[in-house]
């Protein structure tokens, strides 16, 4: 049985007709504008846009012209090259197409809809046929990576469109041999591309040779050549030109593009260094890398097809100039095979790159930059190959269109600007400062990236980076000039300009406070005007502290002492004298062990009787007998039981605290309960003991209206340092408590740098003393002292980062600071040094009598350090002791001191300093003060 269709003829002319009287460039026009649109309304839901961490560096620097500390064209830098951001910059300027990235958008859908409006074209002079540049079209308008890069602020799309433009003419020119304006048009859009990336000089250059190669073969021509070469490079070269001069007169150097730090030979160091620089002085290497870039860009089947339409191109001998035209086309290909052989350029790949490397997705857009060349001749194929031969290419087409819709071939740009290593980074450290910046300029190497300023909601022109002169030069000397805000990121320019040292951390310190930690970003906020006038002239005679608590603990007599103490007819004088001893320190709080369970309650309320009497704060350091198994107690405490009866505890027994307290509900929860030996298991059950201890406490101090803190749940420090994660400490409230012992004082601040490096997170010292038999051995009582004195001094250095220390013990054992009698140990004077500081406190003036503003006090070892204010006044509190000052200021010789400073009494010293040159003006100053000085000693007679 045969089946036989039958279409009549007439319909057959009829659709005929109809496809050749249709405008096929109208509607690849339409179609892609609404895909453009629509790709762009995607990535805009998607948050997408600005993915790519260049993308919004480009927006930046368009912003920068017109809306920054310092617009001008000067903000258009020296390394990227400046029509991007120039077409970019009328868009920018409003504030919502700046955030979103859509200004970026604006530009580069244009320049996609320009570019498959113009690949129509292209091959449409290849081969006359409007289905075959509907075609080519076809395959650039669907190509997903496209779609993508035409939504971002990125300038490949940009590039694809003159390159695209200037190529069209260039061809044309070729095919019509002495069309002047078709050469001029080309050098024109070359021009374009030379000032939109890179790779457009390669293009120009390549042009350029082109011509010379057209008029080779006829000798007679050759004068024609040379001036058809200098007409169109004339034009075309000129943005190189322009380019080079703007380098030297704005930067210094022609070549800045390439030398300067920021350039992208100096990022490849790195990589160099390191050798994950797979191509460089490989051509076999950079050929392959680029060549699987380019064909997973524009998906494998259709860059098959275009392979095959490029080989019966190169076979075509009746094509005129096929090999010239050929040459020109190849322009992209050569710039990225050659960057990425000289190491100028990197791309990262999956399957090529090694999986030892860092990264394995990298700079893959590239591919995308011959996305117009595969258009181009898989049109040339289906306009060369029979009706049967176009069918398998539609659909292998629409197979190709499936891969990406299932997935099989990803959408390798999008996913190198959301997951690869070029996407934009988006720390916590970026939505703490939308949520906490409230005006001012802020201080950050924008280089870096350290946060988004379109993300964290910053104006552009209150941001200040290295192209804002003079503010950031001084500010790198003088941070507090002119910034509020100081972000800064391990090892960028700011980082490296003040973290280490101790001269520029100190004025930091001085002037600022932490806001925000966390292990590479640190956020810094000016001290409230208020806030420093109230330090500056703060009443001497009121204790200074330098950590929010300082405590004594007295563990071996609160808790372990209970039996003996709690039957003696001398309990309370014994109680009474321990705590006059802690008294006497300067501790403005005793830490309380007693246990929480009922028998013991009496002794607990005369320990913290005892302390409110003598006006100290209570740490409550104590715990349920049964969660440790005290005082022969089975250890058999569930963390749900422990919970419970804690809230409880607190509840019923409201007038035993008071605001300013301290409440541990489990110290050193991991020796209890279920907990001991650990696996990881357990350290998750531990964690989640630790919030939710923190959780009931918090909740049941709020209901009994006390404020006392609950997060000091202090620990082990090796369980600290290696066991929390960020998650629990931020639920603590950023506070890691650890009770930590060691063998030499430096270990103290290893611990203490490393927990905030790790958590961004504040440190208390919940137990340090010595000596501890094990670790430190025998030790008398000056040497008890002196290695004291060494782990204050630690602690004493970070006091921006420890918020309070608890001396353990007072009382008996081997770190005690009384002995049997109650007499004190050397210890206590070692201890009062620090908690009982005293103040140094002056004016700096200058010999002519007037305040210097802003000079630097500081001690001889640089941890110590303040500024004077408007009238050159000053106040550093010390530790007791022998201390040195150094008194500096910007234009004057400095002064230096050897001073004591006593237990909280105030040493006023007031200085002058002469200035390293005395020109007529200051001499002018000098003989006034001379004048009012005999006048008031007239006055006085």
């Amino acid at each position: 049985m045969n089946l036989v269709i039958t279409i009549q003829r007439e319909r057959i002319e009829r659709i005929t007709a109809w496809g050749r009287s249709l405008d096929l460039e109208r509607v690849v026009k339409r179609f892609a504008i609404v895909m453009s649109i629509a790709a762009i309304i995607w990535a805009y839901v998607k948050d997408v846009i600005v993915a790519y961490g260049d993308a919004e560096s480009h927006l930046n620097i368009a912003k920068r012209v017109v809306d920054s500390l310092t617009p001008g064209f000067a903000q258009l830098g020296g390394i990227w090259l400046p029509l991007p951001h120039l077409l970019m910059a009328p868009f920018v300027y409003f504030n919502w197409l700046w955030r979103t990235g859509l200004a970026g958008s604006i530009v580069s859908g244009f320049a996609f809809v320009v570019s498959t409006v113009f690949i129509y074209r292209l091959t449409m002079l290849f081969t006359e046929n409007k289905w075959a540049g509907f075609i080519a079209s076809l395959v650039f308008i669907s190509n997903p990576n496209a779609l993508y890069m035409q939504a971002t602020p990125m300038t490949e799309m940009l590039l694809i469109m003159f390159q695209t433009l200037s190529v069209y003419f260039f061809v044309k020119f070729l095919q019509q041999k002495e069309e002047l304006t078709s050469l001029l048009m080309a050098a024109l859009f070359g021009f374009a591309s030379v000032l939109t990336r890179y790779d457009g000089w390669f293009l120009v250059l390549f042009e350029a040779a082109a011509i010379g190669f057209y008029y080779l073969p006829n000798r007679k021509d050759w004068s024609k050549a040379q001036g058809r070469i200098i007409l169109f490079a004339s034009l075309a070269f000129f943005g190189i030109f322009l380019w080079l001069m703007w380098d030297f007169l704005i930067l210094g150097d022609p070549l800045y593009f390439t030398n300067s730090e920021f350039s992208a030979k100096s990022q490849q160091q790195s990589w160099k260094t390191r050798g994950e620089l797979p191509s460089y002085h490989n051509p076999i290497s950079a050929f392959l890398y680029y060549f699987v870039t380019a064909m997973s860009n524009n998906g494998v089947l259709i860059f098959a097809l275009a392979i095959v339409g490029f080989w019966l191109y190169v076979k075509d001998r009746k094509t005129p100039h096929r090999l010239i035209v050929l040459f020109v086309l190849s322009a992209p290909l050569v710039f990225n095979v050659t960057t990425l052989f000289l190491g100028q350029s990197v791309i990262f790949i999956p399957h090529l790159t090694p999986a030892t490397f860092e990264w394995t997705l990298f700079n893959v857009r590239y591919g995308l930059m011959v996305a117009p060349v595969v258009a181009l001749f898989v049109g040339y194929l289906f306009w060369r190959v029979s009706a049967a031969g176009k069918a398998v290419i539609v659909a292998l087409f629409f197979v190709q269109i499936g891969l990406y819709a299932v997935g099989y071939s990803p959408i390798i740009s999008l996913s190198d600007g959301t997951v690869g290593l070029s996407s934009a980074k988006r720390p916590d450290a970026e939505g703490w400062l939308r949520a906490n910046y409230d005006g001012g300029l802020l201080l950050m190497d924008d280089f870096a990236r350290t946060v988004s300023l379109i993300r964290s909601g910053i104006p552009m022109s209150n941001s200040i980076y290295v192209g804002n002169k003079p503010y950031w030069n001084e500010s790198l000397q003088e941070p507090e000039k002119y910034a509020r805000w100081i972000v800064m990121q391990e090892n960028d320019t700011v980082w490296k300009q003040i973290i280490g040292n101790p001269f520029m951390e100190g004025r930091l310190y001085a002037h600022f406070e932490k806001a925000y930690t966390s292990p590479q970003i640190l956020i810094f906020r000016k001290q409230d005007k208020d806030k420093l006038a109230a330090t500056d002239n703060a009443d001497p005679k009121l204790p200074y502290r330098f950590w929010k608590h300082q405590c004594i603990d007295t563990m071996k007599t609160s808790r372990d002492g209970f039996e003996a103490l709690s039957k003696s007819a001398d309990v309370d004088l014994l109680i009474s004298k321990e705590l006059d001893a802690i008294k006497s320190t300067g501790a403005d709080c005793v830490a309380i062990a007693t246990p929480y369970d009922d028998e013991f309650l009496p002794y607990l309320e005369r320990w913290v009787s005892a302390a409110r009497a003598r006006g100290l704060n209570v740490w409550f350091r104590g715990n349920w007998a049964a969660w440790e198994g005290w005082f022969g107690r089975t250890k058999s405490m569930t963390p749900e039981d422990h919970l419970a009866k804690t809230a409880l505890f607190i509840r019923e027994h409201k007038d035993l605290f008071r605001d300013g307290d301290i409440f541990t509900p489990a110290p050193e929860a991991e020796n209890g309960g279920p907990f001991g030996l650990m696996d990881e298991e357990k350290y998750k059950l531990y964690r989640a003991f630790l919030r939710d201890e923190h959780g009931v406490a918090t909740e049941a101090f709020a209901e009994i209206g006390k404020s006392v803190d609950v997060n000091w749940l202090s620990m082990n420090g090796w369980i600290a340092r290696n066991k929390l994660t960020k998650e629990t400490v931020d639920a603590l409230g950023g506070i890691v408590a650890i009770d930590h012992y060691i063998k030499d004082p430096a270990e103290m601040s290893e611990y203490i740098e490393a927990i905030n490096a790790a958590y961004g997170a504040k440190v208390v010292i919940g137990e340090f003393g010595a000596p501890i038999p094990d670790l430190n051995g025998d030790m008398d009582a000056s040497q008890q002292a002196e290695f004291v004195g060494r782990l204050l001094w630690e602690m004493y250095r970070h006091r921006q980062t420890v918020e309070g220390v608890n001396y353990w013990v007072s009382y008996g054992g081997s770190t005690k600071l009384l002995n049997d009698d109650y007499s004190q140990r050397p210890v206590v004077d070692t201890l009062r040094n620090y908690f009982m500081p005293g103040v140094a406190r002056g004016r700096i003036l200058n010999t002519a009598g007037e305040p210097i503003v802003d000079a630097q006090i500081k001690t001889a070892n640089g941890v110590a350090l303040t500024f004077t204010n408007n009238l050159g006044e000053y106040a550093l509190p010390l530790p007791a002791g022998p201390a040195e000052l150094i008194i500096e200021a910007r234009g004057y010789k400095f002064a230096q001191k050897p001073i004591m400073i006593l237990r909280r009494e105030e040493l006023k010293l007031n200085f002058e300093l002469a200035p390293e040159r005395v020109d007529f003006a200051y001499r002018r100053k000098l003989w006034i003060r001379s004048l009012k000085d005999k006048v008031s000693l007239l006055k006085f007679w």
